[in-house]
């Protein structure tokens, strides 16, 4: 393969776009409906216990999963982002916030894989990685001091609870969705890297 045609298959199609909006768009409402939830939790019992909640990334690395091209991650959590500001979610701007930091760091683990892995791993890293984007702008902007709590259980624990349930959830909806033959179209139905650990 040329580096052309590899530069080409990387440019993004209008149903790859239209899938990633849509995307976006539905879990940018999921997301401001949980976070109104994750709030009231974290109110009444405390941050350790919003662990269950903790699917915020699912929309980016399902995303990637399907499409695999490069930038899709970060566009989709950005309209996520900007979707839960519109739909109330209680963070309010902050949202935007954690649509570009979350989008960019689940970004960073599949370009570091070269856009060629999308295996369960890859996966789960790509939403492990993403909660400090959304994190550590929370804790700066609600002036939480940075000390072992915080770090253990509202960023570290955050990544692993995020990791295992986001990145979970994302493969086993582009499993599932792949072998409805919806997925045709997309990149997904090159099985290599995907099927495996």
């Amino acid at each position: 393969m040329t580096n052309v045609s590899r530069k080409e298959e990387s440019i993004p199609s209008s149903k790859e776009l239209v899938f990633c909006v849509f995307v976006g768009v539905v879990f940018g409402i999921v997301n401001a409906e949980v976070g109104a939830m994750l709030m009231s939790v974290m109110a009444g019992l405390g941050s350790q216990f919003a662990f269950p909640l903790a699917v915020f990334q699912i929309s980016q690395v399902f995303v990637m999963y399907v499409v695999r091209k490069p930038g899709f991650a970060f566009l989709t959590m950005v309209i996520n982002g900007i979707v839960q500001l519109l739909s109330g979610s209680p963070y309010g701007l902050m949202t935007i916030g954690f649509g570009i930091g979350q989008g960019a760091l689940t970004e960073l683990v599949y370009a570091l894989g070269r856009y060629r892995h999308f295996s369960w791993k890859w996966n789960i890293l790509g939403a492990f990685v993403a909660p400090l984007g959304g994190r550590v702008l929370s804790i700066w902007y609600q002036g939480i001091p940075f000390d072992f709590t915080t770090i253990f259980w509202g960023i570290f624990m955050n990544m692993v609870a995020s990791g295992f349930e986001s990145g979970i959830i994302a493969t086993l909806l582009g499993r599932g969705l792949y072998k409805t033959g919806l997925l045709r179209s997309f990149r997904i139905t090159d099985t290599k890297n995907t099927l495996g650990w």
